[in-house]
């Protein structure tokens, strides 16, 4: 009876310990690293429960074998869910930004790249859509704002938008696969003011 019991006792030990480390990348649309964004697996973490972004946009965390979301956390916090692979890549983005950097290289990636996602912002009567730049190929995000697609070699560019939202473009880079963390702002919202406009003299 007593060695059952210990048996027991183990098990529940070693299963409340038992963890995973996730690895990934934090980019921002033109797949550059988002320096300043944190991630966790808490959704309201103390600052000991996180960890930040490296410079070349890398991460590695590692969190409960039962997790099952993380939260990256820039200007706004992404709910991202994890799927049974240990890396994790998410493209985080503010829909003000709009256009990409001009003079991107076109995309010398031989692979197809799955990537899924969700966009923020929008009402649920609006229909969100992406495209695959210079194509017909469309999917429509559901009524959370989910969308999934797969994206073939030579194609790096995907193109969110919605009536009366800003359309903003992503640079897809190398990744094999990838989570879109996207929000889009109606067209009449003002745009943030940066510190160089407030401070800007009137002529």
């Amino acid at each position: 009876m007593k060695l059952h019991l210990f048996l027991a006792c183990c098990f529940i030990g070693s299963s409340l310990l038992a963890q995973r480390t996730i690895v990934g990348r934090v980019v921002d649309q033109d797949n550059e690293p988002l320096l300043g964004t944190w991630v966790s697996y808490l959704k309201a973490p103390q600052n000991h429960e996180v960890v930040w972004v490296k410079i070349d946009g890398n991460y590695a965390l590692e969190v409960p074998e039962d997790c099952r979301n993380l939260y990256v956390s820039y200007e706004w916090t992404a709910e991202v869910p994890l799927g049974d692979s240990d890396t994790t890549n998410v493209i985080f983005i503010d829909g003000y930004n709009g256009k990409l950097k001009e003079n991107i290289p076109a995309s010398s990636r031989q692979y197809a790249v799955q990537v899924s996602g969700k966009i923020a912002g929008v009402e649920k009567s609006k229909t969100a859509t992406v495209q695959i730049k210079g194509t017909e190929t469309v999917v429509q995000a559901d009524a959370e704002g989910r969308f999934s697609l797969l994206v073939p070699p030579g194609q790096d560019i995907l193109v969110f938008a919605a009536e009366n939202y800003y359309k903003t473009e992503i640079h897809l880079g190398e990744m094999s696969s990838v989570y879109v963390a996207m929000r889009l702002y109606l067209k009449q919202e003002k745009k943030k003011k940066r510190w160089w406009q407030i401070f800007k003299r009137k002529n």
